[in-house]
């Protein structure tokens, strides 16, 4: 005969399953978008779609890099239309949001007045699909803890790619690749393109260097990547008060190692931009400030190759600046200032060769070019066929601004460049008036304005609008987002 001991028993027995299926459930729900928003983050983010051995696993299959990225979007806004209200995922991003429209709009615009339907939305594509991770990353990251996971995810990845490149040159070395052909093919097309594995090198006096990154990626690609997920490592070694958080210095560093080992000089400026940011927020602690500056300058000596190509844009364009002067009309200090110049040009010269950087030439090509189509520009397509060939004199620049600018007129690259200052005046803003709540200091902010510093002055050599830094452009607006709705509930309730 049973019990009331035993009913309690039995009831037990049947309710705690049930309570831990619904635990299960709502712990489901929350980590399985996470996962797939933060796998998609890190393909698009690192360009895997390109790696050498995705497109391998492929059989050379090339998947375009707007597709996983569009598909993450359409569902982050059934979900967010499902669970939430859409105006308030753009809280605290008004202005950032406005010319985000305006340069898609007027982008667009010049897209139909010079191209044909299939370039139009071919080029489309190429322009604006990064904004589509931008957009998923603002609507689904409404917590600040989130978008720390997601960093140290692209953190560790970092890591483990630094890592294979590492092996890849200094473990099997360039000479067991170099040279080999690789199909790629495209999905719809069925087109094939022979590739041929090379190595960017220089060679004088009998000296000999190359570039370290990964296959199929350019080396100021891959080390944009790395820039702020080394400021990443460095912020949490900051924030955390006991020796293993330190441990976050080494793979940071040897992350640091691997940008300098790809020479990619506008990269690198972009980081020590960013840099310069970061360790003035840190100033106050000031062992860290010191370990990262005497750690960045001895592995930057250690770079002979990425000091010679950063001496030889030095050159090239101290070059330009005596060529562009006229001593007769300086005034006499400017004179003063133009010998100095000549002199460290000389300086420069007896030690390494100065040679005509081809972007000087580009950059004076493309301004001329944009003289005679300012409002709507040249466009994409005629740009394409004139100038991205062998033949051609001079070839596209690799100036975001100034690609936008020659193609798409004023019109478009002028909300683009308000996008990037409305974006960074909020983050410093937002940084600095959580500076002044007890505890927010050591923010994920630290990271996320310099990131976007750095951005700013990387894109500076990079033509083709590409995903890795419109990802840390959603990252910062979900971040400013979280913390005015914040300080907006924390207003509200005193």
């Amino acid at each position: 005969m049973p019990t009331a001991e035993r009913a309690k028993t039995d009831l037990a027995g049947i309710i705690s399953p049930a309570v831990g299926r619904v635990g299960v459930t709502a712990w489901a729900r929350t980590m399985l978008p996470f996962s797939m928003a933060a796998v998609v983050i890190l393909f698009t983010y690192f360009d895997v779609y390109h790696h050498y051995w995705f497109l391998k696993l492929l059989n050379g299959y090339v998947i375009k890099a707007w597709i996983f990225p569009a598909i993450l979007l359409l569902f982050v806004l059934w979900h967010t239309l499902r669970c939430g209200s859409l105006p308030d995922h753009f809280t605290g991003l008004k202005f950032p949001s406005f010319f985000l429209c305006a340069y898609i709009l007027f982008g667009s615009v010049s897209l139909a007045w010079n191209e044909d339907l299939y370039h139009a939305v071919k080029y489309g594509l190429i322009m604006f699909g990064p904004v589509m991770i931008y957009l998923a990353a603002l609507l689904f990251l409404d917590d600040n803890r989130l978008i720390e996971k997601v960093i140290l995810l692209l953190f560790w990845a970092g890591v483990l790619l630094s890592g294979y490149v590492f092996y890849m040159y200094e473990i099997q070395g360039y000479s067991s690749w170099v040279g080999e052909p690789f199909a790629m093919r495209w999905m719809w097309t069925r087109q094939e393109v022979q590739e041929i594995l090379t190595l960017n090198y220089h060679s004088a006096n009998d000296y000999f260097d190359y570039s370290k990154t990964l296959k199929l990626i350019d080396e100021p690609a891959f080390a944009a990547m790395l820039s702020p997920l080394i400021l990443f490592g460095f912020f949490r070694a900051v924030r955390s008060s006991t020796w293993p958080g330190w441990l976050f210095y080494i793979p940071s560093f040897f992350m640091l190692y691997t940008l300098l080992g790809t020479a990619a000089r506008s990269s690198f400026v972009a980081f020590i931009a960013g840099l310069v940011f970061f360790l003035w927020f840190i100033r106050t602690k000031r062992l860290h400030v010191l370990l990262i500056v005497l750690a960045t300058a001895l592995l930057v000596y250690s770079q002979p190759f990425m000091m010679y190509r950063i001496g030889m844009l030095a050159g090239a364009v101290l070059t330009k600046v005596s060529e562009s002067t006229d001593g007769q009309k300086l005034q006499p200090v400017t004179r003063r200032l133009e010998v100095s110049l000549k002199k460290l040009e000389a300086s420069l010269g007896e030690r390494m060769p100065i040679q005509q950087d081809g972007h000087i030439e580009s950059v004076t090509e493309t301004i001329e070019r944009t003289r005679n189509y300012p409002i709507l520009g040249y466009g994409i397509g005629r740009l394409l066929a004139e100038h991205a060939t062998s033949e051609s004199s001079w070839h596209i620049e690799h100036n975001r601004y100034l690609f936008i600018l020659s193609t798409s007129g004023l019109l478009t690259v002028v909300p683009y460049v308000l996008f990037l200052i409305a974006l960074s005046w909020l983050a410093w803003k937002t940084h600095s008036s959580g500076c002044n709540v007890q505890g927010r200091c050591i923010d994920i902010g630290l990271v996320l304005f310099p990131a976007l510093i750095l951005f700013a002055v990387q894109i500076t050599n990079c033509g083709q609008e590409r995903y890795y830094y419109w990802v840390f452009f959603g990252l910062a607006a979900a971040w400013i987002r979280n913390m005015t709705l914040m300080e907006s509930r924390e207003h509200s309730t005193h």
